[in-house]
């Protein structure tokens, strides 16, 4: 019988290898993503993957053993709510994957080990949930971080590339879209976009956390991002990029991001964003500043 109440979730979670060398399976079949690591949810890093579905069978992804499960439907339990009923698996060389949003099977409370065959319940509406689907999570408990799925899991096709809709400038005065070219003063500012990939399902629109992005500046590269992992500083889950990125750092206001702050000097500047996703389609954007004093 499993301890349903063995501690908290995070401490449950928490204890992990960092990258891996083997893809694990995909919790469904004919996934659709629908939500990307890093994206922006209600606040705070996405630590996960949403996968569309309702009533699909959710199997492992990798065979291993139920170490934590959590039955939405039991009123009772102190448990957070924004997963709904949900397991943890822990596998070999220390992964533990996490499966919510799920209508479990009856008699969960009775698995243990398990293997790719066997299902573990329904992708549904339970926990904080705007479409029906499966939340997929993968932690590393030695390095004590949350891994993007999408690095683990086998390929799937995606021809959408990346969007930028925006860019431009922001300083001390406001923000200035910059469509091919502007004259902005002298003095400390930030990029600012409007990134986004698209979904793959056609049936909604929901703007996804792309997978790296690189700003140059007259050919230099002077910012890079990729979603890869996250770690938690002071309860606050932190990008593990070239730097260390905190939410309030990267989303700003009206579904732009940064790209980091500069010192515009007199003279001309050329920018350039260049954005990929994880299946390898690319975007660009470039525009051109003029400073002055």
């Amino acid at each position: 019988m499993i301890n349903k109440f063995a501690g908290t979730l995070m401490a449950v979670l928490l204890i992990f290898p960092a990258v891996m060398v083997f893809p694990f399976g995909w919790p469904v079949d004919e996934p659709v993503v629908t939500s990307t690591f890093g994206e922006d949810r209600w606040g705070a890093f996405g630590r996960g993957i949403e996968i569309f579905g309702s009533g699909i069978d959710v199997k492992p992804s990798e065979e291993g053993e139920v170490i934590f499960y959590h039955d939405n439907k039991e009123v009772f339990s102190r448990m957070p709510s924004g997963l709904g009923s949900f397991t943890v698996i822990e596998h070999e060389r220390k992964l533990r994957t996490l499966y919510g949003s799920l209508d479990l099977e009856p008699g969960f409370e009775n698995f243990g080990k398990v293997t790719t065959a066997q299902s573990l319940g329904k992708a549904g509406f339970t926990g904080k949930s705007v479409k029906p689907h499966i939340f997929f999570e993968v932690i590393d408990s030695e390095f004590e971080q949350f891994v993007n799925p999408l690095l683990l899991l086998n390929s799937i096709v995606d021809s959408k590339p990346p969007v930028i809709r925006e860019a431009g400038i922001n300083t001390p005065a406001g923000y200035r879209a910059i469509k091919r070219e502007a004259v902005i003063t002298s003095g400390r500012a930030e990029v600012w976009a409007e990134i986004f990939d698209p979904c793959m399902s056609g049936d909604f629109f929901w703007p996804m956390a792309p997978y790296k992005i690189y700003l140059f500046l007259n050919g230099e590269e002077i910012f890079y991002l990729s979603f890869e992992s996250l770690v938690t500083e002071s309860g606050e889950a932190v990008v593990q990029s070239n730097a260390q990125l905190s939410y309030s750092d990267y989303y700003k206001s009206d579904g732009r991001v940064s790209l980091g702050e500069i010192n515009l000097v007199p003279g001309e500047s050329r920018f350039e964003i260049l954005v990929s996703d994880y299946a390898g389609n690319e975007t660009s954007k470039a525009f051109n500043v003029v400073v002055i004093e």
